[in-house]
């Protein structure tokens, strides 16, 4: 085995380091499973855009940290390349079961006609009398017009399974396309799968965009001194009005707990963004819960962090767990 370390120890090794990450990049490249239409090119440009940052690299920690990006990418792809390849999968199995049980009902009575054919033919050989041909004829003439109408029939069902079939696929087809996302309970934000989904297309487009991490304060203290429907209140609340002060093209999602995310695309600076973010959240807001003797005011404030897309989306994923957890301890 290579130790890209060791290569990397010196000077002198450096370029031979360099030469092993880019071959094991090319071959990355170069041997991915196709898995859905264009998804695996969107993964070959992020492939190269490591591969020539490693030769760009200066240093080994450089090197190291591009390595991990390739890593994250080729484990990105592949667990979206086996959920296409399951779908598809799943859908030739339904049409092979269908198919399976056609065939078995047309080849039936097909397998009866050939035995009474063959005990036919053998009696025809052994028949020596006029009168015994003349039967075997009758009866050779009786299976003939049998097996006719058996074909005749095995036709008409034939066409009609087909016709199921391929309505049955359609429908399919038109299910998983038209299929909504299911939306979270308390918020009504479309959750974690779909937020996931949405950062991971993104990361491999060249648009430029930016994820804004929300911690919503208190919802603990809320959850404790009134009842979790209270901190689910003030959650649906802030959701409500945190989506009518992004931009239209913003797409709000609940993450986990408190925490929500929005995907920004931006050309600004992050500074401009921040900026843009910061005016939004610093304004403090109240919210009226109802109790049986009066009405209380609840302060309602988030914690945020605002993120640079990345070229591998678990490490995304990551920082935002992070983010969610560490300010969570805090509360």
């Amino acid at each position: 085995m290579i130790s890209i370390r060791k290569l990397m120890a010196d000077g002198s090794s450096e370029a031979p380091g360099v030469r092993v990450i880019q071959l094991l990049l090319q071959a990355i490249s170069l041997h991915a499973v196709e898995g859905a239409p264009g998804d695996r090119e969107k993964f070959r440009k992020v492939i190269e855009s490591v591969s020539l940052a490693v030769g760009e690299a200066d240093d080994g920690q450089t090197l190291m940290g591009q390595a991990t990006t390739a890593i994250w990418s080729l484990q990105e792809y592949n667990q979206r390349t086996s959920t296409f390849l399951s779908a598809q999968n799943q859908e030739l199995q339904a049409i092979a079961k269908m198919l399976t049980s056609t065939i078995g009902t047309i080849s039936k009575f097909g397998n009866e006609g050939i035995r009474q054919l063959g005990e036919i033919e053998r009696q025809l050989f052994s028949t020596t009398q006029l009168q015994d041909v003349r039967m075997m004829k009758a009866k050779l003439g009786e299976c003939l017009d049998q097996i006719r109408q058996e074909a005749i029939r095995q036709r008409e069902e034939t066409n009609k399974t087909v016709d199921q079939l391929t309505q049955e696929v359609e429908r399919t087809r038109t299910q998983i396309g038209t299929r909504p996302s299911l939306l979270d309970e308390v918020t009504k934000l479309p959750p974690r799968p779909v937020a996931e989904y949405a950062l991971t297309e993104a990361c491999q487009t060249e648009e430029a965009a930016f994820v804004a991490v929300m911690l919503v304060d208190r919802i603990q203290i809320y959850n404790v001194r009134f009842g979790r429907e209270v901190g689910d209140e003030v959650l649906q609340h802030f959701a409500d009005w945190i989506r009518k002060r992004l931009r239209p093209e913003d797409r709000l999602f609940r993450w986990s707990g408190p925490a929500m995310v929005a995907l920004m695309p931006r050309v600004n600076r992050i500074e401009a963004v921040r900026e843009e973010l910061e005016r939004v959240l610093a304004a403090r807001f109240e919210y009226t819960v109802k109790t049986a003797s009066r009405g209380i005011l609840l302060p309602v404030s988030a914690r945020w962090s605002l993120l640079p897309l990345m070229a591998a989306p678990r490490l995304l994923f990551h920082k935002i767990d992070s983010f969610a957890n560490l300010q969570g301890s805090r509360e």
